[in-house]
């Protein structure tokens, strides 16, 4: 009977952890999602139009239809992005979420597993967003380059995001080695994280700009004059990009966290 009773308690925290996953992602994707794609857009008219940061804030002010336009989609890729780390995590520790000794020799490979399954996820979802608004400005779709371009993008940002942080915080680790100053230390590695991705935008920016290039002008332009059009838009599409990375490092990534560990600790 308390065999029974054990499974039966086990199926009801596993339900209450999947709930988590799902409302902690949707809360933290639509906190996200209106940042991120009025940024979208904003580079999008820039390099289709040549929209200045000012002239795309009037503009969204006066037509906000414009700005929410690609929302639902801006929020999929979110809500699917987070919902499946958290779903991977669940599962990944579904039988051992007693177990903290377990928990702590599983921990590396479920962070490696949980990051690849959930790039792979964000990427795809991503390139799905880049289409749909791509056609809603430039009324075309987008070319096969252009896709391929777009994928180049996320993995560039996903390496960076995945090879440097760990790098940064050694380094900076290097002078923090009393334990004192374990605070210090925590820090250091979350501004390792966000440096690693806004460094990673100078390097994908330029493929992002390039694969808009070709969506705008097809086979219109020369070599030269798209690399005229980079040099052009990569330095204000960069600074817009890193300003990207902030709402989903600052917000979107706390609020799951967050929001998930409170919600498990009340269904316990």
């Amino acid at each position: 009977m308390a065999e029974v009773e054990s499974i039966h308690r086990q199926q009801q925290c596993t339900s209450w952890s999947f709930a988590a996953d799902f409302f902690s992602a949707a809360c933290a994707a639509a906190l996200v999602a209106p940042w991120v794609n009025a940024i979208d857009k904003m580079i999008y008219y820039r390099v289709a139009k040549g929209d200045s940061f000012k002239d795309s804030c009037k503009s969204f002010l006066s037509k906000p239809k414009k700005l929410l336009g690609a929302f639902h989609i801006c929020f999929l890729v979110y809500f699917g992005t987070y919902a499946t780390a958290n779903l991977l995590n669940s599962f990944c520790t579904i039988d051992d979420s007693y177990d903290p000794a377990t928990m702590s020799a599983s921990s590396a490979k479920l962070s490696t597993t949980r990051f690849c399954v959930s790039a792979a996820v964000g990427t795809g979802l991503c390139l799905y967003k880049d289409g749909y608004v791509a056609r809603a400005v430039g009324k075309a779709s987008l070319p096969l380059f252009s896709y391929i371009l777009f994928a180049a993008r996320d993995a560039t940002t996903c390496f960076t995001s995945f090879q440097l942080p760990p790098l940064v915080a050694q380094l900076s680790a290097a002078s923090l080695s009393n334990p004192a100053l374990n605070t210090a230390k925590h820090g250091n590695s979350e501004l390792a994280n966000l440096a690693s991705l806004a460094a990673a935008q100078l390097v994908s920016t330029p493929i992002h700009v390039l694969g808009l290039d070709l969506h705008n002008r097809r086979k219109k332009s020369t070599a030269r004059q798209r690399i005229q059009a980079l040099w052009k838009h990569a330095p204000a599409v960069s600074s817009l990009r890193m300003a990207r990375v902030m709402p989903t490092f600052f917000i979107g990534n706390s609020v799951n966290t967050t929001f998930r560990s409170s919600m498990i600790d009340i269904g316990l």
